[in-house]
């Protein structure tokens, strides 16, 4: 992956992606500060090289809250140094639609509030693109919310650490949108209501996500791409249907 710069100068780093970050991380405060200004005297920008040779031939074996700590630090050098990289015409987008009508334990104008914006496939370390919803704060909070819920990274090569590690996939726009509406749904029964509508076949992680956090939920998740729509079930079980008759609310 190439990467550009639009200055050479460092600037004082954004503590922006430390802010709001879920309860759940538990644990000291990883030195992101200290780290990213070491880092920021060179101008690597991939992440093995900005990891260094030393933590990059562990980070794959590292505890999942410091995988996730070095990776904020990384996107956080990227932003001080202002990398630009343009959106991906392939980025995927996704939403969510009311599925079923309200009921009393649900107003409509809540539910229409749960389901309230898009997302877009990528960490938007440049900024997001007009009416998405932030994607480096929730691609980071599906990388908080997965250690959570206890859900098992698939990759294609779990022992390299390269540009399809699994730490890419946390950008994925079905990742960012179901942590979007698990922090903002009142109760958890409020999932059967919803259903979450992306526009690029689901890949094998994101499919294992919805399972984890369904399972976690315990209620079903719905999630519709053009293939398919999945139920992902409390139980762990899949329910697969297909698209025809499905109306958004």
């Amino acid at each position: 992956m190439t990467f550009w710069t639009c200055k050479s100068e460092i600037i004082e780093t954004s503590t922006e992606l430390n802010q709001n970050q879920p309860d759940f991380r538990g644990g000291n405060r990883f030195p992101w500060r200290e780290f990213t200004a070491a880092m920021a005297q060179q101008m690597y920008y991939t992440f093995s090289a900005f990891l260094g040779p030393d933590v990059s031939d562990t980070y794959l074996v590292l505890p999942h809250a410091d995988q996730i700590r070095y990776f904020e630090a990384y996107l956080t050098y990227l932003r001080a140094e202002a990398v630009q990289f343009p959106t991906s015409k392939r980025a995927t987008k996704c939403h969510a639609v009311l599925a079923c009508d309200p009921d009393e334990t649900s107003s409509k104008e809540e539910l229409l509030r749960l389901v309230d914006g898009r997302t877009l496939s990528g960490f938007g370390v440049c900024g997001t693109d007009a009416g998405f919803l932030p994607q480096c704060e929730l691609s980071l909070g599906a990388a908080w919310l997965a250690d959570a819920i206890g859900h098992v990274y698939i990759v294609e090569n779990a022992r390299v650490l390269n540009s399809r590690s699994f730490m890419f996939g946390w950008c994925h726009a079905e990742k960012q949108k179901l942590t979007d509406i698990h922090r903002k749904r009142r109760a958890k029964d409020q999932w059967r209501h919803v259903r979450v509508v992306v526009d690029r076949d689901m890949c094998p992680d994101c499919i294992a996500f919805a399972s984890a956090l369904a399972r976690f939920e315990g209620e079903t998740i719905s999630i519709q791409d053009p293939t398919c729509t999945r139920g992902f079930r409390a139980d762990g079980a899949i329910n697969i249907m297909t698209n025809d008759g499905l109306q958004e609310s």
